[in-house]
């Protein structure tokens, strides 16, 4: 009997279109040690076992299938797979996923054989989306480090499911399930927090697999316009569930995830309120007191415009997606919004040099505030544009507005001094305006998935 090494789990379900391209991926690994893939088929109704058989037949070493007789959901089924697992690496792919180097598990177990005090080995992996509304992409990238502990991982997850090895640690019969909580998701990041826990995780910087972003993907729903009370009503309790057990597990501080346990449970909250939940509202209510009594305080524009802006903003967001023709004025508002302000800006700098005739102070005094002003509404359309994992490089963007509000004086004092006129004023401040634009543009925004 083969002891293996290495077990690649895979869940599909209805994949017909995408296991094959999958399992190509993992039956044509490299390896100098044995290993095998657990593809568990929860019940599907296409072609999905059948394409499952044949792979079986020609790979009866590698390919191990697992026919549920009756279908699990997801999540059961992604548990009772990694439950029966018990070898001394464990490795995750999706069936709507799939390894694009033929050496990956091999530099990964390498990488763990000799660094006992590492449980984890990921790399980066190519995004791309199956409509091709958007332009492949590497993630993670530009992260600075390659070793992660439990604070990195926790609180800005960077693997993607289809790129980790586990130095497995549940080896003994049921051990996985009398650990993983329940009525939780999302499932794959509770394991990588229980495997970095008290240990470390080595990013290799190679993708070597690919991510599809499909509307049957769970993450989906939450990048989509009108689409995030779906996700609340479909997702919101179990993800805020998750987090009581993460902070339960490891004995977390209650306010260590505070901002997105808050954005879960208020986005839910009110999802359910909109939709006519009430069974689940209450349920919420009821199981999370303090939180409750925090949200029935929270509930006023004033109150978040000062207190929880992102909060604000997404249901500015959700108002306007519930009628297309002011999304798309909305949109149309923010994808342009840097350059709109930083417009009026220069048109506020122009003014007061041709009409109001200020002396030298009062007009630096004007132009200062008027800058103050174009950076802070810059700072609202971030965050009005971007979504919640937006990287903010915040060094780079203060230097960026330091230097423009400096030029923009010292221009200022030059052409006060000369009495230089209103042409020459108005294409500097133009000029001005162009280069933050581009700058802020190319500098400081960087958007993760």
């Amino acid at each position: 009997m083969v002891k293996y090494k290495l077990t690649v789990s895979v869940p599909t379900y209805n994949q017909e279109n995408y296991i094959a391209q999958c399992l190509n991926g993992i039956v044509n690994q490299k390896t100098n040690f044995p290993f095998q893939v657990i593809v568990s088929d929860d019940c599907s109704t296409d072609n999905t076992r059948k394409i499952l058989k044949e792979y079986q037949q020609k790979y009866p070493d590698i390919v191990k299938p697992i026919y549920r007789k009756k279908n699990l959901g997801p999540m059961d089924n992604f548990i009772e797979t990694l439950n029966g697992i018990h070898t001394e690496y464990v490795a995750l792919c999706d069936g709507d996923d799939f390894w694009t180097d033929d050496t990956k598990l091999q530099q990964q177990v390498d990488f763990l054989d000799k660094n006992k005090d590492f449980n984890i080995c990921f790399h980066q992996t190519t995004i791309f989306w199956q409509n091709k509304s958007k332009e492949e992409e590497i993630f993670p990238l530009n992260l600075g480090k390659t070793v992660f502990t439990f604070d990195d991982i926790s609180k800005d997850n960077p693997i993607v499911t289809n790129t980790i090895v586990y130095r497995w640690k549940f080896r003994k019969e049921n051990s996985f399930k009398e650990v993983f909580p329940k009525d939780v998701i999302p499932g794959d990041f509770f394991v990588h927090l229980y495997h970095i826990h008290n240990s470390k995780a080595k990013l290799i910087e190679k993708p070597m697999s690919k991510y599809r972003r499909h509307e049957a993907g769970m993450w989906w729903l939450t990048s989509q316009p009108g689409k995030q009370d779906e996700f609340f009503l479909k997702y919101g309790y179990k993800y805020y569930n998750f987090y009581k057990a993460v902070d339960k597990e490891f004995n977390l501080d209650e306010d260590y995830f505070r901002d997105i346990k808050k954005w879960i449970y208020y986005g839910s909250l009110d999802a359910y309120k909109r939709n006519k939940q009430m069974d689940l509202y209450n349920k919420m209510l009821e199981e999370n007191p303090v939180m409750s009594k925090k949200y029935k305080k929270q509930t006023k524009l004033l109150y978040l415009f000062f207190k929880d802006r992102h909060r604000l903003f997404s249901i500015i967001k959700y108002r306007m997606a519930k009628k297309p023709y002011l999304n798309k004025i909305y949109e149309i508002i923010v994808n342009n919004l840097l350059l709109i302000i930083m417009f009026l800006s220069c048109i506020v700098n122009i003014i007061s040099f041709l009409i109001l005739n200020l002396s030298i102070t009062n007009y630096m005094i004007a132009s200062i505030i008027s800058t103050i002003i174009s950076i802070m509404f810059e700072t609202i359309s971030i965050k009005l544009s971007c979504s919640r994992r937006l990287i903010l490089r915040k060094n780079r963007y203060l230097i960026n507005n330091s230097f423009i509000l400096l030029t923009d004086i010292l221009i200022n004092i030059i052409f006060s001094v000369f009495n230089q006129n209103f042409i020459r004023k108005s294409f500097t401040s133009c000029i001005i305006m162009i280069i933050n634009y581009i700058s802020t543009k190319k500098y400081v925004l960087k958007v993760k998935i």
